[in-house]
């Protein structure tokens, strides 16, 4: 069965009417089946790792494959590219973390992690990289030569999703414990620990403008929560099934978010009402992602 992985382009939106939110297309991965997707920096491209254990770029004025990434020695779980647009940063089931040369096609590889890889993220100003694993742990390299900064045990159970503040000086983590929490980068010292859900989560996503933080999982709702003291402002339960993905609108009205009932749906945060639902995919939605112009 082929498995469809749908784009959000720049057209989505015509603002500030949301009631005009259409599907503008989509890509159809006929012999391997995408996992997780990125789009560039400048929204040129897709990239998109897959059952092959392979992570193909897209450039998405034709649709074509300019580039075919090879050698990981197990699934890709999470990518996304660096913000220059000349690496992507993959994380997956080899328990590493791995540095890719777009030019070239070649690789840095890193070990550290017990377990696997669930999310990658690359802080806004490029130095950084930070994953977090099954075994708990996140860790925080160096981009240029991988040496670590932080490697702490953050979760009790896994670690299933990181993502750098727009400042870059905080991360903030969900995990299979039900736990938000919030670290600083180069101390690691925790400034936020949320009891955020009822089952596990599974994305965690800063707003644009770094002042709220996201989190979705098993229990099918959607948090939103102040990134200054943790308190709750907002909650909406969308989905009939768990909750996989979500990511934020450039200006931050808007999320988009995909899950295990097939669907992906964008909705308006404050309101809280649906304004695009897609036809009911053919399985999962395990990643969706914004194009940067909105």
């Amino acid at each position: 069965m082929n498995k469809t992985w749908i784009v959000l382009l720049s057209i989505l939106f015509t603002l500030p009417s949301f009631s005009q939110v259409t599907l503008k297309d989509k890509l159809t991965a006929k012999k391997h089946q995408p996992v997780c997707l990125a789009y560039s920096p400048d929204g040129k491209y897709i990239a998109a790792g897959d059952m092959k254990q392979t992570i193909k770029i897209f450039n998405l004025s034709d649709k074509m494959v300019i580039k075919n990434l090879e050698g990981l020695k197990g699934l890709p779980i999470s990518l996304t590219f660096t913000p220059d647009g000349k690496y992507i940063v993959s994380g997956g089931k080899d328990n590493k973390v791995t540095i890719w040369t777009i030019s070239d096609g070649s690789k840095r590889e890193y070990k550290g992690h017990k377990g696997t890889v669930r999310s990658v993220s690359v802080s806004p100003d490029g130095k950084y990289i930070a994953s977090g694993s099954d075994d708990g742990n996140i860790i925080i390299r160096l981009f240029s030569n991988g040496s670590e900064v932080n490697n702490f045990k953050a979760h009790k159970g896994g670690v299933n999703a990181v993502c750098f503040s727009p400042d870059g000086d905080k991360l903030v983590s969900g995990g299979a414990d039900k736990m938000v929490k919030e670290w600083k980068i180069k101390s690691a010292q925790n400034t936020l620990t949320i009891p955020a859900h009822k089952e596990m989560i599974r994305d965690v996503k800063y707003s644009p403008d770094g002042s709220i933080i996201a989190s979705a999982g098993d229990d099918k709702i959607i948090n939103f929560w102040s990134a200054d003291d943790g308190e709750q402002m907002n909650s909406i339960r969308v989905h009939k099934k768990w909750v996989q993905t979500i990511a934020f609108s450039p200006d931050g009205q808007y999320l988009v978010s995909g899950g295990h009932d097939n669907m992906l749906l964008v909705t308006h945060i404050d309101e809280g009402k649906i304004v695009f639902k897609s036809d009911k995919q053919a399985n999962y939605v395990l990643s969706v992602a914004f194009n940067p112009d909105g």
